[in-house]
Order: C-alpha cells, then sequence, then structure tokens
C-alpha cells in the first residue's frame, strides 16, 4: 500500500466525490458505505460478523477485516474462521474509550469502526490517513451516502446524533495518538472548494 491510505465512511459527503477521484488511491472502507458510491476499496473494515460475511460474499474484489469477537466485545463469540482477515482486541469500551491504546498485536476498537479502519491503515504502511465522508453531521437532510441501509440492530441507522458527536471526539483524539505514536498524520477529504461547502449546509451532530 501507498504512503497516503484513504480510510472511508458513510457520510452524505461522500455523494460530492467524483468516481474517478478514487482510481488509484489505496482505500480503506469503514463498513460498505462506499461502495454504495461505486467505490471498490481495497480493504472493507467491520467489527460485525453478519457483515464480514455478506462483503465476503458481496465484494469478491475486496478483502474482508473482521474484528475477533463481534462488535469488539470481548464477550461475544469469535468469528469463524474464513475468507477473512481476524483482528485481536481489547475489549470495546465504546463510548467509555477515552484514550486506552491496545497492547502490541492488537487493534483499537471504539464506539465507531473508521477507528479501527484507521489503525489498520497505519498497520498497512500509511504514512498520512486521509479521512472522506466521516461527517458526523448532515449535509443538508441527509447524514448518510445514500441507499445506505438501517440493520435490524441499530446500525447504519440516520437518527443518532447523540452516537456522532462521540464519534467525532473519539476520531480526534485517534488522530493525536497516531501522530504520536507512529508519526502519522490524519486530514480529510473536502469534496468542495473550500469550507463555504459551495452553498450547502452542514449541521452537525
Amino acid at each position: 500500500m501507498g504512503l497516503d491510505i484513504y480510510v472511508l465512511g458513510s457520510g452524505p459527503s461522500l455523494q460530492h466525490i467524483p468516481l474517478d477521484f478514487w482510481h488509484g488511491k489505496a482505500i480503506v472502507s469503514t463498513n460498505h458505505g462506499c461502495t454504495l458510491r461505486g467505490i471498490k476499496p481495497d480493504y472493507l473494515v467491520t467489527k460485525y460478523h453478519h457483515h464480514a460475511r455478506e462483503y465476503a460474499q458481496r465484494f469478491p474484489a475486496s478483502r474482508i477485516v473482521v474484528t475477533r469477537h463481534d462488535r469488539g466485545d470481548v464477550n461475544q463469540p469469535q468469528i469463524e474462521p474464513g475468507p477473512w482477515i481476524v483482528l485481536d482486541h481489547e475489549q470495546n469500551l465504546c463510548e467509555r474509550w477515552d484514550g486506552q491504546w491496545p497492547a502490541a498485536g492488537k487493534f483499537l476498537v471504539t464506539f465507531s469502526t473508521i477507528t479501527t479502519a484507521m489503525h489498520w491503515a497505519v498497520h498497512l504502511g500509511a504514512r498520512n490517513v486521509i479521512l472522506a465522508g466521516h461527517d458526523c453531521g448532515w449535509i443538508g437532510e441527509s447524514g448518510r451516502v445514500d441507499g445506505y441501509r438501517r440493520d435490524s440492530d441499530g446500525h447504519g441507522r440516520d437518527d443518532d446524533s447523540h452516537l456522532w458527536a462521540t464519534f467525532s471526539e473519539q476520531t480526534v483524539r485517534v488522530k493525536k495518538e497516531l501522530w504520536q505514536r507512529h508519526g502519522v498524520t490524519v486530514t480529510s477529504v473536502n469534496p468542495f472548494v473550500n469550507f463555504g461547502l459551495e452553498g450547502h449546509h452542514y449541521r452537525k451532530a
């Protein structure tokens, strides 16, 4: 993988990035949101075992990366052997995570899977982690990329602003940790010419 690795979420800003932009890029996807834009990631990272099984069937050209325990909860079942890369990890503290870093050989799990995807990108050799679609808010009335489904377990729901605020806070913490621990920068893609957003309105969670 190259020194620049793009880590993609499922936010509505992906709607505003032309598909051609992604050609030739090294891409790590958090779950499947970017595939709805026709993006073909090199890796799909998930904490959800049912997603890993589904992704292995739907996206054979991508490598599937999954936490050993469902949702990163060490009290949940371990995933069976399969066509995926399994990540060892500490207990997922979810919204209570405030900077605890995993032991050597283990990967970070927090409230949002994007932090695991960021840590995976560093494992791949990223010097620069570049986020896209990690909006943690709404552009206009859209909180997710078009077509992102809501699972029966609540994953992917579009009315979870209290979760998005925590996602954002934890991502900022991980950004600082990756710089201090690995000298890795974390930035993001703005699909507009500047923060005026070309007339679009952004509402923070």
